[in-house]
């Protein structure tokens, strides 16, 4: 899966977010090819059971949903 956007930096953690607290929370892997954390796209692995819903992308500056 690809997310794009601005200021990622160069490395962090993609969450994927379920139902309310953090029980059902599953984080990303990053995907294994060139550019796959890059300023402007992050590319990870969707993890099998991963809830649908928001993701949650933590870079060194915070997190934001």
């Amino acid at each position: 899966m690809t997310v794009s956007g601005e200021f990622f930096g160069t490395s962090g953690a993609v969450t994927f977010l379920g139902a309310d607290g953090d029980d059902d929370d599953v984080t990303a892997t990053p995907a294994q090819c060139d550019g796959a954390w890059t300023p402007t796209q992050i590319i990870v692995v969707v993890p099998e059971g991963a809830p649908q819903g928001p993701l949650a992308v933590t870079t060194a500056v915070g997190t934001d949903t």
